[in-house]
Formats: structure tokens, C-alpha cells, sequence
């Protein structure tokens, strides 16, 4: 993680200015932020996660400059932990996943919360992920004297799929006034949320930072070499949440098509869990590919580097209608020497060059085909 210092140093008016922050406010995402801050806390390491979580980076910073620190996440578990400097929740978000009206009720409702934690702690800065709530509803903070650090964890819309429906164009519309007028600095994962931010705000009020994720080197050191490229069945590995816009009903589509043409070719491992994972057990199970296509589950690390090594490569079949910031799996697998096939919808492109083949967003028949010629050319393969 940058240095918070650096952040918020930026490029401010200077009676604006102050030094680094001795008390910070982060509202992070919905993981279990109470959890983390435990194994944080033990010297455990999170072994849920391959990359080094962003709250483990906040949390060595707080300690290492002795700075106090209010953690709030959304998770659903709702409980608190005080422990000297740190104060750490998991602050559940009411009507989560409504749509419609209540979804924007919710939004306001957290908003409402991260301020008035804010207004009671008077921290020297506030860094909010993406997703927390609607950025606009954090211009009180700038009001109250209080710096606001965006992190961008997610893009504003799918490359290439700017959204239609007025109410998300009037919501960008609200985020870049976020950007031009209340926004000190904002953190980005990859380089499309830094030109996102560009294109709404056009020129915003702080400066914007691109980071990466932060990996040990160890946990990929000890993967196994690419399985020979002539070895038959040809694996492919997803790695990820079970959802639909994760892509798993196109990776079934994916599968039945190269087992319909290619019989025992090809052999599929699904690594990962969620709301879609009953379905797509019924899907497997329903087209007869049970021995073809392996639902593993949500695997640690040392499990989830075996499977590194068994595959030939990493399928990342992400749907145009989730804005995913920066794929973190596919970096684990360039990271383990595999290549990754995916689409423009998964930010990582910028970044991983040729080790990303592209294909075409919610397009099974592209997927297909992108995945053949890694089977049969081994030059392309290579």
C-alpha cells in the first residue's frame, strides 16, 4: 500500500496542507475485516488470500508510524474489536442486496455511518474503497475539514461498456464532482480505474496513484513447472468467486462444447465458491460432465498452488456487467507461469501483456476457440 503521507501531502492548496495523518478512518469492502485483523494481530498469515491483504498493509503502517486506526468493513458478521491504538468492525450494510430504490437507501444509509464515525473520531484522513457507498454522499467530509483518500479496488463501468440508463450516467456524473471538488487523492489497481477517473472527472482535485497487489514470492516459487504441453486432457483452472457474472455458466458452455468435439480432451478444475455454486453443480451434472468439469471449492494456499501447478492455463470468463478493478487471479497465474484467457472486460491487459489472451466479453464461442489454439499451437502456447 502507499505511504498515506505521500497521499496526503498531494498537490493541495497549502493552507490546506497538513502532516502525516496520527489517526485514520478506512472503510474497507465486505470482507471480514475483524477476522483479518486477528490473524494480523496472532502473526498468522491470512492464508484465505494468495496477495497480501490491503488490511494487513494498513494495519503494518499504523503500527510501524504509531498511528491510530478505526477499520470498518461491511461484512455481514456484525462485532468489534478494541485493542489499543486499533479500533476494528465489521459494521454490516442494512438491505445489502436490494435493488432498485432500497439498494440507493442503503448507499445513503452507510454514507450516513462512515460520517458519523468520522465526525466522532476526527481522524486525519479517510480512505474509502470502492463499493462503500456512492461517492458523492462523502462530500461532507471535505465540508468538516476531513481529507478523503478514494481507493479504487473497482472500475466505474466494464471497459467498453459505458452504462446507458440515466440513473448510472447521473451517478457518474455525481462521481466526477466527487473527483473535481472533494476527492485528496485516490489510489488505483490498474491503469483503466486511473483513466475512468480521468474521463469523469477530468481533471480531479488530488492527484491519482496507481498500486499493484503484493505477493510473496515464496508462494509461487514452489508451484511446479507448466505440465507438458502435449499432455492430454488439457487443464484449465478458474479460480474465483461461483457467480453468474464471474462467468461460471459460460465456462459449463466453454466445457460441453470441447467435450462434444474433442472427447476426453479437455479437463476443467473450479476453484471457488458462492451464490452460483449449487447451480452450476446442477449444470455440470445435467450436460454429463461430471468427469470432465471438477468443483473443488474455495481452496487455501497451499491447495490453490497445487492447482497452479496442474494446469496448462487460467480461464478468467468475467461477464461485461461487474466492474472488476484488477483481476487478481490472473496475476497469480502469470506469477505461477501460466497464461490467462480472458477478455478487455478484466482490467489486466495494461499489465500483463502477452501473458493475456484475449477474448471476446460474454462470448463462449470466443473463449472456445481462444482455448483451442493454446492446446494446439505449442509455439502460442510457449
Amino acid at each position: 500500500m502507499r505511504s498515506v503521507d505521500s497521499v496526503t501531502s498531494g498537490t493541495i492548496p497549502k493552507k490546506e496542507r497538513a502532516g502525516p495523518p496520527r489517526r485514520i478512518l478506512y472503510a474497507l469492502g465486505p470482507g471480514d475485516v475483524v477476522h483479518a485483523y486477528r490473524e494480523w494481530r496472532a502473526g498468522r498469515e491470512f492464508t484465505a488470500e494468495t496477495s497480501i491483504t490491503y488490511s494487513s498493509q494498513f494495519f503494518d503502517y499504523c503500527r510501524q508510524t504509531g498511528t491510530e486506526a478505526f477499520a470498518v468493513s461491511s461484512h455481514p458478521r456484525k462485532e468489534v474489536v478494541r485493542d489499543g491504538r486499533f479500533v476494528v468492525e465489521n459494521r454490516p450494510k442494512r438491505f445489502a442486496n436490494a435493488g432498485g430504490a432500497l439498494y440507493h437507501l442503503s448507499q445513503l444509509h452507510y454514507a450516513a455511518s462512515i460520517l458519523w464515525t468520522a465526525l466522532r473520531h476526527r481522524p486525519g484522513a479517510v480512505i474509502v474503497d470502492s463499493g462503500t457507498t456512492h461517492w458523492f454522499l462523502l462530500a461532507p467530509l471535505r465540508i468538516a475539514g476531513i481529507p478523503v483518500i478514494a481507493s479504487m479496488h473497482n472500475v466505474l463501468w466494464a471497459p467498453g461498456f459505458p452504462p446507458s440508463q440515466t440513473a448510472r450516467r447521473l451517478l457518474l456524473w455525481l462521481a466526477g464532482w466527487f473527483w473535481r471538488h472533494v476527492a485528496q487523492a485516490t489510489l488505483c489497481v490498474s491503469p483503466e480505474c486511473e483513466r475512468q477517473v480521468h474521463t469523469i472527472a477530468g481533471k480531479p482535485r488530488g492527484r491519482v496513484f496507481q498500486h499493484r497487489a503484493q505477493f510473496r514470492p515464496s508462494l509461487f516459487e514452489s508451484v511446479a513447472p507448466r505440465p507438458p504441453h502435449g499432455l492430454r486432457p488439457f487443464r484449465v483452472l478458474f479460480v474465483g468467486r461461483v457467480e453468474e457474472n464471474k462467468g461460471v455458466f459460460d465456462l459449463v458452455a466453454m466445457a460441453n462444447r470441447l467435450n462434444a468435439s474433442f472427447p476426453g480432451q479437455f479437463e476443467w478444475h473450479v476453484c471457488g465458491h458462492g451464490s452460483a455454486s449449487p447451480e452450476l453443480a446442477r449444470q455440470v451434472h445435467a450436460r454429463g460432465l461430471d468427469e470432465v468439469v471438477f468443483l473443488l471449492g474455495k481452496l487455501d494456499q497451499g491447495p490453490l498452488r497445487d492447482e497452479y501447478g496442474w494446469a496448462h492455463l487460467l480461464v478468467v470468463p468475467t461477464r461485461s456487467d461487474i466492474g472488476e478493478g484488477f483481476s487478481m487471479v490472473a496475476a497469480e497465474a502469470v506469477l505461477a507461469g501460466r497464461p490467462v484467457v480472458s477478455s478487455r472486460v478484466t482490467p489486466a491487459i495494461d499489465v500483463l501483456g502477452d501473458a493475456f489472451v484475449a477474448a471476446q466479453p460474454d462470448d463462449v464461442e470466443s473463449y472456445v476457440a481462444a482455448i483451442r489454439r493454446l492446446a494446439e499451437d505449442r509455439t502460442e502456447y510457449a
